[in-house]
């Protein structure tokens, strides 16, 4: 009988540079760069593969976080470049980072959208540059062998109800009534089935991160459903208006620039997986006592009460 065939994922490969491991000993924190490359993969003449959240990046952080555990870390500074993915593997990531760590530094040297948003949301920070950006979480849906949002259909739903849910079907205009047979009233719940699961999940995490209930569940009505297009720019300063937990790069000048170079030597390496890179505290050594003779509890004794003075013959004598 054979066995299964082990689990594929993205393999997180140890970083080496030096300012990275000093950095992580000096916070004594894990370090993560979870970047998806501008170029992908040409698998085909006419065809490329983009790097995009999925089940490889479930696999592959949780092997980065089996590492942590071992190492015993509790603290995590994340570098996040990502167009996103599939809900589920993003959620997921999201929430195991999350349940992994007591505190999460996130970085965004420029964008982290849609699922890459919902990475970033987990964090107590998002330390964020002019440059950076989020994006909103309306699920994408294939629908007719084209991705769109789901509120979409529901957004059409709702205009189309609001402009003649009062009309006798032989009243509205031909082209309206053409429209309307064919929405599927299946197809329309379900995508607002996808839409209320989507606002659970970035609520949660939400939560996780230190966001109150109320402010949590108002940030994800908002994230999920308020936009009207999924790449529309969430940039620093409006997220820092709206009180989300954004500081700006000034505030981690240092930290900033090492993160942009770290984005830097990896976002040109073709790729159709993020590239996964860490860095982990190294053990600190044992504390010496400086040279000093420790005393025996035999020493320790015979200090504190000292036999007579003896004279090289073994006879007693005075001093």
């Amino acid at each position: 009988m054979s066995s299964s065939p082990p689990l594929v994922g993205v393999e997180p490969v140890l970083e080496k540079d030096p300012r990275l491991q000093d950095w992580a000993d000096r916070e004594q924190c894990a370090l993560l760069a979870f970047i998806a490359p501008y170029t992908g993969v040409r698998v085909s003449p006419v065809a490329e593969a983009y790097a995009s959240i999925g089940v490889q990046e479930e696999f592959g952080v949780e092997t980065f976080l089996d590492r942590c555990a071992m190492a015993k870390v509790d603290k995590l500074h994340l570098l996040v470049n990502s167009p996103g993915g599939g809900v589920v593997s993003s959620y997921k990531v999201a929430r195991a980072l999350r349940s992994s760590f007591k505190y999460i530094r996130v970085f965004v040297p420029h964008m982290a959208a849609s699922g890459g948003t919902l990475l970033a949301l987990a964090g107590n920070e998002i330390v964020m540059g002019i440059m950076s950006h989020l994006s909103p979480l309306d699920p994408q849906v294939s629908y007719k062998g084209a991705s769109i949002s789901s509120n979409s259909v529901l957004r059409c739903f709702e205009r189309f109800s609001g402009a003649f849910g009062q009309m006798l079907p032989e009243e509205a205009p031909y082209p309206i009534r053409c429209m309307t047979e064919k929405l599927d009233p299946l197809i329309m719940e379900e995508m607002c089935g996808t839409t209320l699961t989507c606002m659970r999940y970035v609520r949660e995490i939400l939560e996780a991160a230190g966001y109150d209930e109320d402010d949590a569940a108002d940030k994800a009505l908002e994230l999920t459903t308020q936009y009207n297009d999924h790449s529309t720019v969430l940039g620093r300063d409006s997220l820092i208006a709206r009180e989300y937990k954004v500081v700006p790069d000034s505030k981690y000048r240092k930290e900033w620039e090492v993160m942009r170079n770290w984005l830097r030597s990896h976002i040109a390496r073709s790729e159709s997986v993020h590239h996964m890179r860490y860095c982990l505290p190294k053990k600190k050594k044992a504390a010496s006592n400086n040279g000093k003779h420790t005393p025996t509890i035999e020493g320790k004794r015979n200090a504190a009460s000292p036999l007579p003075a003896t004279r090289k013959d073994g006879a007693n004598g005075k001093s």
